[in-house]
């Protein structure tokens, strides 16, 4: 999971929330 992006895509949020 890459941090520091600033705004990352919804289904990015949602990959690091369910990784």
């Amino acid at each position: 999971v890459v941090l520091g992006r600033g705004n990352l895509p919804r289904s990015v949020q949602i990959y690091m929330n369910e990784a």
